[in-house]
């Protein structure tokens, strides 16, 4: 096969076919596809024969991953992200990681880096928590008399947001700050990375607890701290190059190392492309031929730059935004994520996964400032790439075509966004099977479509087979089938099936402070719902104190003018007409 002209696939474009003779070359590797993980735990002299991609900033080469594995330290991983293949990191391997730490411990160091490099990924992530690693990692490292390591202590604070967003929230804050505690003390002259990093991690697990304007201090507090690493990184490096460049004519350099020498949050994309530009010059080694050990420096710096410090600034602006979308303070959201999609367009390229989250969290965020048309051509062209680069069955693309659904709900477009959701849900089914947590949010997202469409009997019957799914599969008290429980009381509301509605609000709520507490997101909602089904019953003094509760807790956490605090009012505002009370004022 290697020396015929066989006719075989291309993907130079879609569905594009050649009969060039291959002769034993390595396949080169696309936008889209993936690594296997392994290659990181090879001999470093190992050479792999597969193509890597080219690109400007020169982020692609074998030597930055092949026996990288065995490193002191796991943050060179990070610039791969959704490249890397790690089903080497499946429920088996986490099983076998837990129990080397536990029963080697003269070998430990080994087994803490493989550790600490599955807790960076979401496939690692995901096998640990399901092999039951919380618990197991809390013991070996908190047990009293323990001498704990601060790299487990890293691992484990990387599983912890994973871990809240299975619903364990409260559980998930505890362990994190004693995480923290265990760290190296917060100066803030100069802030450890270790704790900036769980710092990062303490701000998404408050987000999940629904302790907004904690969470967005904290945030402010580490993207502040990640522009002063970058900004001193940028002027550190003006001051070694300006010698490097005094014989050269090209005299757009110098403006290139002037960006570097003031960078600001505002120059932050101008600061980046001139790094790249600069990482383009010294990876020529002529120029400087006299001066070869100052230019391999540079360039080595250049690029830890672009690897690890954008990177990490990057992730900061990321989440602050996604924070402050939670807090209904949407415009300011707005800029800062068309900041990230710049500086990722700039620093990673069109087509990375990091640029296409970027251009699909910036849309939603228009979508929620009501601007649908621009919301739905950046979702769309998302969908559009996630298709090319990864087909229509991955689980990004079926994200994608999610996020596009519900834009096309917002805008009216009920018809297509119900195709779209159809189109998700035959996907997930033929792929993963009717037992998918993606199947599962296919035929919740789909029973909502149908319901606005006012097919009240296919939406019931659809969500209460996913129901059944989510209680078989995950059980009662799961927060995922809580929010399934939430989604059906919508649909029998608005099929006027208000009594039943009631009912099955009633037991998910108690169920959910019982087991997340009453100020649990998904509590507050159950609360919301519930009132709002009892005002319908005209049932309005317990409608009246559930949804003042629901009043004053999105008040503090959200503040007075976030559209769920203004419906929150709405809704009192009709009970208390009803009760003829006549004000906001709690009578």
């Amino acid at each position: 096969f290697e020396y015929l002209p066989i006719k075989r696939f291309t993907y130079k474009k879609e569905g594009g076919t050649t009969r060039r003779l291959h002769r034993g070359k390595g396949r080169t590797i696309y936008p889209g596809q993936r690594i296997h993980a392994s290659v990181a735990f090879c001999k470093a002299e190992y050479k792999p024969k597969a193509i890597l991609p080219r690109d400007r900033d020169h982020k692609w080469s074998w030597d930055k991953i092949v026996g990288k594995g065995e490193k002191e330290h796991t943050y060179w991983a990070r610039e791969w992200g959704e490249t890397l293949e790690m089903d080497m990191f499946n429920p088996e391997a986490a099983k076998e990681v837990l129990s080397k730490l536990q029963l080697e411990p003269g070998n430990h160091k080994l087994w803490l880096r493989r550790l600490t490099w599955m807790s960076l990924y979401p496939e690692g992530k995901n096998a640990l928590i399901q092999v039951g690693a919380i618990p197991q990692m809390s013991e070996l490292f908190f047990t009293p008399g323990t001498q704990y390591n601060e790299e487990g202590l890293i691992a484990f604070g990387n599983l912890l947001p994973a871990y809240s967003r299975k619903g364990s929230h409260q559980g998930a804050k505890e362990m994190i700050e004693a995480v923290l505690s265990h760290l190296p003390d917060w100066q803030p002259g100069s802030p450890p990375q270790t704790t900036l990093d769980m710092m990062h991690n303490y701000g998404l697990i408050l987000r999940d607890c629904g302790d907004l304007k904690k969470a967005k201090e904290v945030q402010e507090t580490v993207l502040k701290f990640r522009e002063q690493v970058l900004e001193e990184n940028c002027a550190n490096l003006a001051k070694l190059i300006t010698p490097l460049i005094a014989t050269l004519k090209d005299s757009s350099v110098q403006g290139d190392v002037s960006m570097l020498q003031n960078p600001t949050r505002e120059t932050h994309c101008d600061t980046a492309c001139a790094t790249l530009s600069l990482i383009e010059i010294f990876s020529n080694p002529k120029p400087f031929e006299k001066d070869e050990e100052q230019r391999s420096e540079v360039l080595g710096l250049l690029n830890e730059l672009i690897r690890k410090c954008y990177p990490d600034t990057i992730n900061a602006m990321r989440s602050l935004a996604i924070t402050l979308g939670h807090l209904g303070q949407y415009e300011e959201a707005r800029k800062l994520q068309f900041e990230v999609l710049e500086l990722c367009t700039d620093t990673l390229g069109k087509e990375h996964p990091n640029t296409i989250h970027a251009k699909a969290n910036l849309a939603i965020t228009l979508g929620n400032l009501e601007q649908f048309q621009a919301a739905r051509e950046l979702l769309t062209e998302v969908l559009n790439i996630r298709i090319h680069t990864l087909g229509r069955s991955h689980p990004a693309t079926i994200h994608a075509m999610h996020n596009l659904a519900t834009t096309l709900n917002d805008i009216g477009w009920f018809k297509e966004a119900g195709a779209l959701n159809r189109e998700a849900l035959d996907i997930s089914r033929e792929v993963f099977g009717d037992r998918h947590p993606d199947t599962l949010q296919s035929m919740n997202n789909l029973a909502i479509n149908l319901s606005g469409l006012e097919r009240f009997e296919e939406a019931e019957k659809l969500q209460k087979t996913a129901l059944d799914l989510y209680i078989e599969i995950f059980g009662e008290d799961d927060y995922q089938t809580i929010n399934a429980v939430d989604t059906l009381v919508i649909i029998l509301r608005r099929s006027f099936k208000l009594s039943e509605a009631k009912t099955t609000c009633r037991k998910a709520l108690e169920r959910s402070e019982r087991i997340y507490g009453s100020d649990s997101p998904g509590s507050v909602q159950l609360k919301h719902d519930l009132a709002i089904t009892l005002k319908a019953l005209e049932e309005f003094k317990e409608a009246e104190r559930l949804e003042y509760e629901v009043f004053e807790f999105r008040k503090k956490a959200l503040g007075m003018e976030h559209p769920k605090t203004i419906d929150a009012m709405r809704i009192l505002a009709e009970i208390y007409h009803k009760l003829r009370a006549g004000s906001i004022g709690r009578p």
